[in-house]
């Protein structure tokens, strides 16, 4: 390999001064490493060496393509994420939700050190782009520290969108909304008189953060289902789509936790604590594991729209983890002309629209 660096590649005219400097110190290391190469006395450090100057120089080819420093570490995570990208997008641009339809939709933008690795092998993302899943990162907060709870990301979304109002008719007239029109008002503040306008905890939750497979939407067989028979149902889901017919070692001990708390579940559910079933159910790590907070399903829903999908337009609801303070469990979706809404029902209900997605974080 050549490792000679040609003196007009020392500064770059179109790149900033922080990354010309830190293009100018790799340089340096690079000079040091050839020293060190040249002086190096077995084949064993020789090979070390020259993978360190390997590295050094991917860094400054990435630097200059991206036009900021990129560190050490930070090139493999952006290979990897665009190697999932390329997989996913093979079913359609939609499928994959990544740092740059985040910073579309919500107005900034990731660094690599705000991003969390994929935990996936190439395999699991080939079988579940397979599958038909979207690939999707989630973010809890700005990289600057702002929670996105459901009003954060409601008016960032629709400022990047223009307005909650989507269509008018030929005289100007609302015809289509994208969140519901009676829970958010038209720049994305939630109405004072929705229900969850006095639930706290529902308003500071955010997204669980990190990369999901979900997919785009209810799973068939899910709907009416009370969400006991939804979580049985899912279990089978990951049984098949996700193992090959055999779940991993973590999954098998939350389906035995599930199997023994099921009957406690139940006696809440019949003495009418529906409270105690909700938290029961929400703390339960096979709901951790194959549910997701409400707060993740609006904010796929908003980059996607963003993206160019409107998802839950065939009037399904996603069944999820989160519950209010009275017990219910959160759903979203129904997405029709007044918009896809935010509600909550008893566990026990089996309904028609309401079901659940396969989720795997």
């Amino acid at each position: 390999m050549n490792f000679e660096t040609p003196k007009n590649q020392l500064s770059h005219p179109d790149l900033n001064q922080e990354t010309n400097n830190y293009i100018h110190s790799l340089f340096q290391e690079v000079k040091l490493l050839k020293l060190q190469l040249e002086q190096a006395q077995t084949i064993d450090e020789k090979i070390q060496i020259a993978e360190k100057l390997v590295i050094k120089l991917e860094l400054i080819q990435k630097s200059k393509e991206s036009q900021r420093p990129i560190q050490e570490g930070e090139s493999d995570l952006i290979q990897k994420i665009e190697q999932a990208q390329e997989i996913m997008e093979k079913n359609g641009l939609e499928f994959f939700l990544g740092p740059d339809d985040i910073e579309q939709t919500f107005g900034f933008k990731l660094e690599a050190k705000d991003i969390p690795a994929i935990p996936f092998s190439e395999e699991e993302i080939e079988r579940h782009q397979k599958s038909g899943d979207m690939l999707v990162l989630n973010m809890d907060k700005t990289p600057d520290g702002i929670p996105l709870n459901i009003e954060e990301m409601a008016e960032r979304a629709i400022r990047s969108i223009g307005s909650n109002v989507i269509e008018k008719d030929k005289n100007g007239n609302p015809t289509k909304y994208l969140l519901y029109k009676d829970q958010f008002y038209d720049q994305g503040k939630i109405k004072s008189g929705t229900w969850f306008s006095r639930e706290t905890k529902v308003r500071k939750q955010t997204p669980e953060l990190g990369w999901q497979f979900v997919s785009p939407n209810i799973l068939p067989d899910s709907t009416s289902k009370n969400y006991i028979a939804q979580t049985e149902m899912l279990i089978e889901n990951a049984r098949s789509n996700f193992f090959d017919g055999n779940l991993s070692q973590e999954y098998l001990e939350a389906e035995k936790e599930f199997k023994i708390e099921k009957s406690k579940i139940e006696k809440f559910i019949e003495n009418n604590n529906y409270v105690k079933a909700s938290k029961t159910f929400s703390a339960l790590k096979i709901s951790q594991l194959l549910r997701e907070p409400v707060q993740n399903v609006i904010f796929r829903y908003l980059v996607s729209f963003k993206k160019g999908k409107q998802l839950f337009t065939d009037g399904k609801y996603s069944w999820a983890s989160s519950f209010s303070s009275d017990g219910f469990l959160l759903r979203f979706g129904g997405t029709d002309a007044t918009g896809a809404d935010v509600g909550r029902v008893r566990s026990t209900l089996s309904v028609g629209n309401l079901g659940a997605v396969s989720s795997r974080f």
